[in-house]
């Protein structure tokens, strides 16, 4: 059996503070987990500060993942898809699923903390489960 791959998505609007924090709390708490998972940020404000700061963020992060010798190597794939277009809720949420690779979607708000354990849970069931939708 093939184990699950988990994409976890943020559809944000100007909440940089939350979604930093949500995605280091993945990345401090969920460490034995995170090469099964990817991060896709679908930013429905990219042009504003906060998605200034969020592709910052990510670029700090694809550089982690480049460098072998980073004191931080980053285990996970990550998408930051900027979203301007439509405003609202449902469109960026729906976004997250177009782009997502992982046999798995799991959306978060990016103020969100998952608690310690919780995605390796999730993906033990998926994996105990593959039938399920």
């Amino acid at each position: 059996m093939t184990p699950t791959t988990l994409t976890i998505g943020f559809a944000t609007h100007n909440d940089f503070d939350g979604l930093y924090f949500s995605i280091n709390a993945l990345r401090q708490y969920h460490a034995d987990v995170m090469p099964r998972c990817e991060i896709v940020v679908v930013d429905n404000a990219p042009e504003s500060r906060c998605g200034e700061r969020a592709r910052g963020l990510f670029a700090n992060i694809e550089a982690g993942m480049r460098d072998p010798a980073s004191i931080l190597p980053q285990p996970f794939s990550v998408q930051y898809v900027p979203f301007g277009e439509v405003e609202g809720t449902a469109a960026p949420r729906q976004k997250i699923f177009d782009v997502a690779k992982g046999s798995a979607v799991l959306v978060m708000d990016s103020h969100v903390l998952a608690w310690p354990n919780s995605i390796a849970k999730l993906l033990a069931w998926y994996d105990a489960n593959p039938q399920s939708q």
